[in-house]
């Protein structure tokens, strides 16, 4: 299960992402994010290396770096058996109006 912290990382790295792919993203968004990381997954290699080639490439080629930081993001940490939600009566119901 995620922690709220890995989810913050996840939508940090997203976000800058897009900010690089916008051209939009300043150095402070990429020492920020590097030093959240280290917080985050100190341990996390993978984490580590996408953050790493993403600060050393967003200056050369943002739009690349920006795609490649937020692919990192969609498939980081993702639960390979997340917790399904019940069905109710009612959601199977036809005369409910849904």
């Amino acid at each position: 299960m995620m922690e709220a912290r890995h989810i913050r990382l996840g939508l940090r790295c997203t976000a800058i992402g897009m900010a690089a792919r916008t051209g939009r993203c300043r150095l402070r968004d990429v020492a920020g994010l590097l030093a959240e990381t280290l917080e985050v997954a100190p341990d996390d290699a993978e984490a580590r290396a996408a953050v790493l080639a993403f600060a050393q490439g967003w200056q050369a080629d943002p739009q690349g770096a920006g795609a490649a930081l937020q692919d990192f993001a969609r498939r980081w940490r993702r639960d390979p058996d997340p917790p399904r939600v019940p069905e109710h009566d009612w959601q199977r119901r036809a005369d409910c109006g849904l």
